[in-house]
């Protein structure tokens, strides 16, 4: 058995770096010298794409670092397979800067996107794995909220992949399905509990 606070304090400070690390991509060329405000104005539109996919990956990885404390906040033992899952999970999460970065930079190629969306389906896939672990049979709204975003995760990776054999650049896209992850959830499980009522 894994101290729970030794396990969450892990998680805050990986979760932590990865967030920080996301905005070093996000700057201006150190060559670069603005002539005057256009060009300046100019240059900071030309990051819009860099920050849009610093902004998705802060988001995916902020709601899972909030997630995760919801369902880390049970009292549930936490074994040696739930500690080898979880530092796989958290492994993943260190990689997203790196994989922002690569398709920050080289939107226009299928394999920028491919590394991306691998490193987020992963992450889901791996996350759900480490949920189910966690808490076992036991399923309250937000263990299925949890699930259900993960699940929500993994297929808009695996559908950024399909689109970015056709448009690499608008793949990104894909992941704006993941806004819909707590209606989703909210709804499945009333709809759920609906069913056993009647």
């Amino acid at each position: 058995m894994y101290p729970k606070d030794r396990i969450n304090a892990l998680t805050d400070g990986v979760f932590a770096v990865a967030m920080t690390l996301l905005i070093l991509d996000v700057r201006l060329p150190e060559e670069f010298q603005p002539h005057d405000q256009g060009e300046l104005i100019s240059a900071l539109g030309g990051l819009t794409q860099k920050v849009a996919l610093y902004a998705l990956s802060f988001y995916v990885l902020g709601s899972s670092w909030l997630a995760s404390t919801k369902i880390r906040a049970t009292d549930q033992p936490l074994g040696k397979t739930f500690g080898f899952w979880w530092l796989l999970y958290l492994f993943l999460a260190t990689c997203i800067p790196f994989s922002t970065t690569l398709v920050g930079r080289f939107a226009h190629l299928a394999p920028s996107v491919w590394a991306y969306s691998a490193n987020l389906g992963l992450m889901a896939a791996v996350g759900y794995r480490a949920t189910m672990l966690q808490v076992g049979a036991h399923e309250d709204a937000h263990v299925h909220e949890r699930k259900v975003s993960l699940l929500l995760l993994f297929c808009s990776s695996v559908l950024a992949i399909l689109v970015s054999f056709a448009w690499p650049k608008a793949s990104q896209w894909a992941y704006a399905l993941n806004i819909a992850a707590s209606p989703i959830a909210s709804w499945h499980l009333a709809s759920r509990k609906k069913r056993r009522g009647s």
